[in-house]
């Protein structure tokens, strides 16, 4: 995956480990290249519009994240070098701790909330843009 790099300033290289988390979060089918480019520029651009303390904090947890599968599902790889199967049950195993499940919580937030603004994904799961019922209350 290619990503324009004047556009991601915060994430310094690290825009395939994040990738690679939103695939195994968001994914059930692979995600189209316009759409995985779209979450990492809204992720880099709240990156980059946070504190720098939030802003180091988070990227520290994405480095915490790249080297967790060694730890996790006993894999030596980065986040980004596992294959489907493996980043499913890694991230799956993540989720289900006690203690390594707060590490993940910002980036699903941030990547769920950047997935369903992109165009079509509510109405996708069955979600109707037009408020009808709020619109029928307020016309009687």
């Amino acid at each position: 995956m290619q990503i324009d790099r004047s556009v991601t300033t915060s994430l310094r290289g690290r825009h395939r480990a994040l990738a690679a988390i939103a695939e195994g979060l968001l994914g059930d089918a692979p995600l189209s290249a316009p759409c995985l480019h779209a979450l990492i520029a809204d992720f880099d651009a709240h990156l980059t519009a946070a504190g720098p303390l939030v802003r180091v904090g988070l990227l520290g947890l994405l480095e915490v994240l790249r080297w967790l599968p060694l730890f996790v599902i006993g894999r030596a790889a980065f986040v980004e070098s596992l294959s489907s199967a493996d980043r499913a049950r890694f991230l799956e195993r993540v989720e289900q701790s006690t203690r390594l499940g707060i590490v993940l919580v910002p980036f699903k937030t941030l990547l769920t909330i950047s997935f369903y603004e992109q165009p079509g994904e509510l109405e996708r799961i069955g979600y109707i843009p037009q408020r009808r019922r709020y619109l029928m209350r307020e016309t009687r």
